[in-house]
């Protein structure tokens, strides 16, 4: 891993392209439920394998993480139950 760079182990990437196809299917419904969960999407769904490698300021990786890992709005939440 080059220094500065944000790692994400493949189970994760595997699971946020999940997330993204099933999401992007059923989001009306979960957007109007959950706002919070919406703003952590859009901040999630432009993560790809190859954007994995572009150079991040800290701010951008901790905004990140925080989307896909918060407790109550979180991507990763979302995506465990319904894998």
């Amino acid at each position: 891993m080059i220094a500065g760079q944000a790692s994400v182990p493949l189970t994760a990437s595997i699971a946020l392209a999940f997330g993204q196809r099933v999401y992007a299917n059923q989001a009306s419904p979960y957007s109007r439920e959950d706002p919070d969960l919406e703003l952590n999407w859009g901040v999630v769904k432009d993560w790809t394998e190859e954007s994995r490698y572009e150079r991040k300021t800290q701010a951008e990786l901790e905004k990140l993480i925080a989307a896909i890992t918060d407790a109550a709005h979180g991507v990763l939440p979302w995506i465990r139950q319904r894998w």
